[in-house]
């Protein structure tokens, strides 16, 4: 602990973050106090949005590409209500973000004054893993390290505190706190027992396959992943709103999304789930992807999450990269000859099937070659020479987004967020960029999900952040459509096409450069013009039809 005198209570809070090892912070304005402080603080980059969900979206993709806290500022009350739906997606995905909101003079209080609720810390609660609010100026540097510890504390996830507005102006006599004694180390072994137990049961069974959550991303697990799964001849399939850090989906034995017709799925009678839930509900169905019998083995940091939605063989509490690091050498101990004849037809059996999807899927998507507007994946098979997998950061949502996945074939890959937030993909793509600034990031993200969230895109420019944006352009929220809307043609409710937008205008007016797509030929001479520049933004307006190319996955997979 150094005592430091007079030290205004914004200094204090600054000086924190920096002993927290804070480089950026994000904000959406307001909130004065702090920018008056880091103006000072030129080492601690303040990135402006125009809206707090755009700068909590930023705050949550530099969070999960960095595996540090991502800061977040916000204003008040309607600042944070602005930011919810970030924090509670960050509170699925197990992200640490540290959400901090300055709250009225403490002499206001209880008045009823502009822009005061009863209880910010109230509002958040249910979607942080702490929620307090400041009650002296000298606790400052205590409260907020106490903060950075919980979030990066397994399970990590979201902590806010808000703090009176006299207290960041009001001098005292504050400590600041050494960030480094005050850390928990965030990863874990497992249970040698229960990882002996496991590594029984995966030689034991006949189908075995992984299954990714996004903790295999957090952990940087991507290694240990690979390394299982040629040890026993398993595919690899991803979860749902998950994402990875550069795991080569080049591999014989990486799959991809699960599908319930999926044959390496229906025959699966082992699963292990490594930091992740297994499967993610969206609608009733009484169905689930695996048959009557299958054993679960699951490792994850957070018990909430295990058993979570089936019965469990091995729940395994530990961090996703030592656990299954452990469970190969335990595996490597166990194996017997006849195991290892076993694991090889499967590995063989799993490159000819993936060997045949990719010749079907390739086949399926160079259909309707020449049709306007562009077909997804004619457009795909022409963006793939400018980008690298190994190199390349994608992130994405909406109309046939499986199908990018597998035609590109990125090693880091974000999917949607855990609450499937509209308007989180672009922000984050900013987020992510700032994190991993040799990746090259590109963003699809459908034409509903931007208009959710465009402010993002001045922030871009502002700060120069040189993502490629590609809007899937089909005038209609895909994921809302009913039977009834298909049977009588009748949009309501789905149709957003009329009026229509111009996102190349809007896009424009916030100072970010971007071209429109509506036919085969404009293909090339946009992303040429799009990858010209490495060192800027660029969004491109992709007129797509309103088919779902996902369709398109999902017959390769049970064609091949």
């Amino acid at each position: 602990m150094r005592l430091s005198l007079n030290l205004s209570g914004g200094e204090a809070l600054v000086r924190t973050l920096k002993s927290n090892g804070v480089e950026h912070v994000f904000a959406g304005g307001g909130f004065t106090a702090i920018p008056d402080v880091l103006i000072d603080h030129p080492e601690i980059a303040y990135h402006l949005s125009l809206h707090e969900n755009a700068a909590a979206s930023m705050a949550d993709g530099y969070a999960k590409s960095t595996g540090k806290p991502g800061v977040l500022f916000v204003h008040v009350a309607v600042g944070l209500s602005n930011a919810i739906g970030v924090i509670f997606g960050a509170k699925r995905d197990k992200t640490p973000l540290v959400v901090i909101a300055g709250e009225r003079d403490t002499l206001m209080l209880g008045h009823q004054s502009y822009n005061e609720a009863q209880s910010m810390t109230d509002m958040v609660s249910q979607f942080v893993k702490y929620s307090w609010m400041i009650k002296r100026a000298d606790k400052i540097s205590e409260d907020i390290t106490r903060g950075f510890k919980i979030a990066l504390s397994p399970p990590m996830g979201p902590v806010f505190f808000s703090i009176p507005m006299d207290y960041l102006s009001q001098s005292s006599e504050t400590p600041i706190l050494d960030a480094q004694k005050y850390r928990v180390w965030p990863s874990y072994r497992p249970s040698s027992e229960a990882v002996s137990k496991a590594a029984h049961e995966v030689l034991q069974s006949t189908n075995p396959v992984i299954l990714l959550g996004r903790g295999v991303g957090q952990s940087r697990a991507s290694n240990e992943i690979i390394k299982l799964a040629e040890l026993i001849g398993a595919p690899i399939f991803v979860e749902m709103n998950s994402y990875l850090i550069d795991l080569p989906t080049s591999n014989d034995l990486f799959i991809g999304e699960p599908d319930k017709d999926h044959p390496l799925i229906a025959n699966a009678d082992a699963v292990i789930s490594i930091g992740g839930r297994t499967e993610i509900e969206m609608h009733h169905t009484g169905m689930t992807l695996f048959k009557a019998g299958t054993k679960f083995i699951e490792v994850n940091t957070d018990p909430e999450e295990i058993a979570l939605l089936h019965p469990t063989q091995l729940g395994i509490l530990a961090d996703p990269r030592e656990g299954t690091g452990d469970l190969i050498d335990q595996i490597e101990r166990q194996l017997k000859p006849e195991h290892r004849s076993q694991i090889k037809d499967r590995i063989s059996n799993v490159s000819r099937y993936k060997t045949n999807f990719e010749k079907e899927l390739k086949r399926r998507a160079s259909e309707r070659w020449d049709n306007e507007p562009v077909s997804l994946g004619r457009f795909i098979v022409e963006l793939s020479p400018f980008l690298k997998p190994e190199t390349t950061a994608l992130i994405g949502h909406g109309s046939g987004i499986a199908l990018v996945r597998q035609l590109l074939k990125p090693w880091t890959v974000f999917m949607q967020n855990g609450a499937g937030l509209q308007g989180w993909i672009l922000g984050a793509a900013l987020g992510i960029k700032l994190g991993m600034p040799k990746k090259q990031v590109v963003a699809f993200l459908g034409d509903g999900n931007l208009m959710f969230g465009p402010q993002g895109l001045w922030t871009a420019a502002k700060y120069n952040i040189p993502v490629k944006f590609v809007v899937l352009d089909n005038g209609f929220y895909l994921t809302e459509l009913t039977k009834k809307n298909l049977r009588t043609g009748n949009l309501l409710g789905a149709d957003i096409g009329v009026p229509s937008t111009d996102y190349v205008q809007l896009s424009q007016s916030m100072h970010v450069p971007a071209a429109s797509i509506e036919r085969p030929g404009d293909i090339k001479p946009v992303l040429e013009k799009a990858f010209s520049h490495d060192d800027e933004p660029f969004l491109i307006d992709l007129h797509i039809d309103r088919t779902n190319s996902n369709q398109i996955v999902h017959d390769s997979i049970v064609n091949s």
